[in-house]
């Protein structure tokens, strides 16, 4: 019988992306929702026609705030699903990919809160708005992710 032959693969932490903790997690979500509210409120002040907040149900300062929450959870709900794929691609997310995903779970979180718009109060007109709203956000994210990951992270390590 011929003996196999076994490779060894090291196995390298350099590929694996920081985690987000949990705290860094509710900074997140709080600053993205807050964001979020204002971006939402100034789009429906200078587009009334696309950014459309209320409904029957919800007045428009209620479906402002229902609807970022929402949009909140899922924005920041995303960091974990993210840094796990990752993970067990064994890739490294630099700012440019960080940039692309929060563009891409931004334009999803809009669209999917603007489909509830009976349940949340929030219209939006068209993908077009949608895209844009999800573009200003990622820029505002960035800076989050960057004043949190560097704000919490010296206070972890002190």
């Amino acid at each position: 019988m011929a003996k196999r032959k076994h490779r060894i693969i090291p196995i390298t932490t350099a590929a694996a992306p920081p985690t987000t903790t949990a705290g860094q997690l509710s900074v997140m979500f709080v600053l993205t929702t807050a964001f979020a509210i204002i971006t939402v409120f100034l789009a429906n002040v200078f587009l009334p026609n696309h950014v459309v907040l209320g409904n029957n149900i919800f007045s428009p300062g209620a479906a402002l705030i229902y609807s970022m929450i929402t949009y909140g959870l899922l924005s920041v709900g995303a960091v974990p699903v993210v840094e796990w794929l990752a993970e067990k691609r064994e890739s490294h997310l630099t700012e440019n990919k960080w940039m692309l995903v929060w563009f891409v779970v931004n334009f999803f979180a809009f669209w999917i809160v603007a489909r509830f718009a009976e349940l949340l109060g929030l219209g939006i007109s068209s993908w077009r708005v949608v895209a844009v709203l999800a573009l200003i956000m990622d820029i505002l994210q960035a800076s989050i992710m960057d004043v949190v990951l560097t704000n919490l992270s010296s206070d972890r390590d002190a």
